[in-house]
């Protein structure tokens, strides 16, 4: 579908971050083409749209079908914006709640973080671990992190250049996973991966109120959907907490 390329170079270009760039082009390559790539654009119906959705259900996570609807539905409604097509065929009745269940975020609690810092303090990676879970960037971001990147003034990290770093390459975790289990294991609390050090920042974050879409945009999700999929999930004392905060306002009688 030439569409797709000259909506990506031309259109969203520059726009939009290069992670959001670069999960457009997965999920067209991956899963959009092969069912209506070949079709003219003015063709495509909701049911052909439907069906690049059904033909993931099997294979992939919901939350990447729910990627895939929203590439198509931006891709689409560019289309109409710019009058190449008069009605989007990704319509409200499109289901995209199919496909696997999601495996559970796990997040340290606040006491296997304080126990899993205290044996990391004195390790050669703490400032690392410390630092994804005080900024929730991704391994590969944090490798790939320039000084250039950092802007002290403002005090923010440039991830977009982070990912030029990188080269498209992924970045494996092994090195560091097998660091953080040997301190895992030292400091009697159950193993985890690099991944869960940004899963407990995000959930921190939402623990002490921040907003998900404050909360999506430091994490670099391409929308708050995905965020509020991944992290909006409260322990039991944060549940007592925030009906004791709304506490007066239930009291109407």
């Amino acid at each position: 579908m030439a569409w797709f390329d000259y909506w990506i170079e031309n259109i969203k270009g520059d726009s939009i971050r290069p992670n959001t760039i670069r999960n457009y082009k997965e999920r067209f390559e991956h899963n959009i083409k092969k069912c209506i790539g070949n079709m003219i654009l003015s063709e495509v119906k909701p049911m052909h749209c439907q069906n690049v959705l059904n033909q993931m259900k099997d294979d992939y996570k919901s939350s990447t079908i729910y990627q895939t609807r929203i590439t198509l539905y931006c891709m689409f409604s560019d289309a109409v914006e710019n009058d190449v097509i008069y009605k989007n065929p990704v319509t409200k009745g499109i289901k995209h709640n199919i496909g696997k269940e999601p495996k559970k975020v796990r997040a340290l609690t606040i006491d296997e973080q304080k126990k899993f810092l205290e044996v990391a303090e004195k390790s050669s990676n703490y400032n690392q671990f410390a630092f994804i879970l005080q900024t929730g960037l991704r391994t590969g971001e944090l490798i790939g992190l320039k000084w250039s990147d950092i802007d002290w003034e403002k005090r923010v990290i440039h991830k977009e250049h982070v990912f030029l770093c990188r080269k498209g390459e992924p970045t494996k975790n092994s090195a560091y996973d097998t660091s953080l289990f040997k301190l895992c294991d030292k400091a009697g609390i159950r193993r985890f991966s690099m991944h869960v050090l940004r899963h407990t920042m995000a959930t921190r974050c939402i623990e002490g109120g921040m907003r998900p879409k404050t909360l999506q945009v430091i994490l670099g999700h391409a929308n708050v959907g995905i965020t509020m999929n991944l992290y909006v999930h409260v322990t039991e004392d944060e549940k007592f907490k925030e009906v004791e905060r709304i506490e007066s306002a239930l009291k109407i009688v």
